[in-house]
């Protein structure tokens, strides 16, 4: 988890560092970005209340870059985040985890609205465990899932703070690289299975197992929102919103992706930021609970994420 996390230290540094330099001359070209540190220390010694020394941290990273010229307009987002926590005789473990990356090229119809070619990319940096105080079973990796969506369709951009991008055609496709999780039939791709072979000449059955595909397609319909406003004096609020509905499988079971960031500023260099975020998908298998013989079931969920954090912010 060490190295993992230097890793991830190292290519935020990395990136802020080549986006944090003069803003390009040409005017048709406008950057900026956020990057944010929280850190938490606690520490006790015969405490009689009771408590156990730790320290947490966890930062994100968002970058944008947009080109408009003319009737072309080609938006670029990157969204990071990590986060760790470190207990006394306890093994590290994650708080937050995310590489997210949108690019959509537009060409303006007229007044606000675009024909647009969407393109996004998500996944994780390490390893997530069903238990993550143990670290026994792992249920997700870099690459493992990882997600491509392609979309075309009709982009209203009225201004820099609202966006509302509409594709009846999307394909979708699902990644999962780490063989072990594929075989299993993670995030919906195919899982493995035994298969019966019968030798003609000897009568002999043999038994060979197919690994699980570590690929899944989909053909859809795609929805992306994005909204942002100064709500008070020093606060911003940015939330995103994120539909997915396959034309084949299940079309009624729509995918959602939803996140909120509040981000207030204190000066310069300190501010606190709640982040929130909601998934639900359906191919995802998650624990529902256990019957009376043992048999721990799986279903999908909605899942939620919710961090404070209070740190270090800079805007450029």
């Amino acid at each position: 988890m060490k190295k993992y996390s230097l890793t991830v230290i190292g290519i935020m540094a990395a990136v802020t560092g080549i986006c944090a330099q003069e803003t390009l001359k040409d005017s048709t070209w406008k950057t900026g970005g956020v990057i944010s540190l929280n850190f938490t220390q606690a520490y006790y010694e015969n405490w009689t209340a009771g408590g156990k020394p730790s320290v947490s941290g966890i930062g994100f990273l968002k970058l944008f870059a947009t080109y408009e010229k003319n009737k072309v307009r080609w938006d670029n987002q990157l969204d990071l985040s990590y986060g760790i926590i470190r207990e006394r005789q306890a093994t590290e473990r994650k708080t937050d985890d995310k590489i997210n990356f949108d690019s959509k090229l537009g060409y303006n119809l007229g007044k606000s609205w675009y024909a647009s070619f969407l393109t996004a990319f998500r996944t994780q940096f390490t390893p997530g465990y069903e238990d993550p105080e143990f670290q026994l079973v792992k249920i997700s990796d870099f690459m493992s899932p990882a997600y491509i969506t392609i979309s075309a369709g009709a982009d209203y951009n009225p201004n820099e703070n609202f966006s509302l991008f509409i594709a009846p055609i999307s394909a979708k496709t699902t990644i999962v690289l780490d063989q072990e999780l594929a075989d299993k039939g993670s995030f919906g791709v195919k899982p493995g299975d035994w298969e019966t072979i019968v030798r003609d000449t000897t009568g002999t059955i043999d038994s060979t197992f197919l690994p699980g595909q570590q690929f899944r397609y989909e053909i859809g319909a795609h929805l992306k929102l994005m909204y942002k406003a100064n709500i008070w004096t020093n606060v911003d609020f940015l939330t995103k919103l994120e539909l997915y509905a396959n034309y084949i499988d299940n079309f009624g079971n729509i995918d959602v992706n939803w996140e909120g960031l509040i981000n207030m500023k204190v000066n310069d260099y300190l501010a606190a930021n709640i982040r929130v975020e909601l998934i639900y998908d359906d191919d995802i298998a998650i624990p529902t609970g256990t019957d009376e013989a043992g048999v721990t079931h799986y279903g999908p969920r909605v899942q939620i994420k919710q961090l404070l954090g209070i740190g270090l912010s800079y805007k450029f």
